[in-house]
């Protein structure tokens, strides 16, 4: 896929701030366009979809997930995993999509998460996943959902 003008003037810019800042500032602040990219790309894919108990704004998950994990001393690949990490699930959005916008580190990290591909084999996706399920324990009330997702790591077959 080619390489779109968004993406040809953020190198650009970035390059002449590398001049003017240095290496640190330029990647911070290529991070937080990295995250505003997502932020907008998650807010267009999940337009209109509500959270199943709250019926919030389904995108207040996915940044609360993030504001969990930006507590930890993780990856910026996983901060932007964290927030993009219900996307192939819940949207029409494919892998190679999400790889083209994001990259390979990424995509495979929200891959991992994702379900019917769940396969929590490296930390970092591992790391998500219980952000994301921490975030759906504080927004369930019910504590038979809890107790079967508790049941579900320690290995049990009903936490389904």
């Amino acid at each position: 896929m080619k390489e779109d003008k968004f993406e040809l003037l953020e190198r650009t810019a970035l390059d002449d701030f590398e001049l003017i800042y240095g290496d640190e500032e330029v990647q911070k602040a290529s991070f937080m366009i990295k995250v505003n990219k997502a932020l907008e790309f998650i807010k267009d894919k999940h337009k209109g979809q509500k959270r199943n108990i709250t019926r919030e704004d389904y995108i207040n998950h996915p940044i609360r997930v993030f504001n969990i994990l930006s507590a930890l001393n993780v990856s910026n690949d996983v901060l932007i995993a964290s927030l993009l990490h219900d996307i192939l699930e819940d949207t029409k959005t494919d892998y190679v999509e999400l790889n083209y916008k994001f990259g390979s580190e990424v995509a495979d990290l929200v891959k991992e998460c994702t379900k019917p591909y769940l396969d929590l084999d490296s930390k970092d996706a591992l790391t998500i996943k219980f952000a994301d399920m921490l975030d759906n324990v504080l927004d369930k009330p019910n504590k038979e959902w809890i107790k079967k997702r508790c049941n579900m790591i320690r290995g049990g077959n009903n936490g389904k």
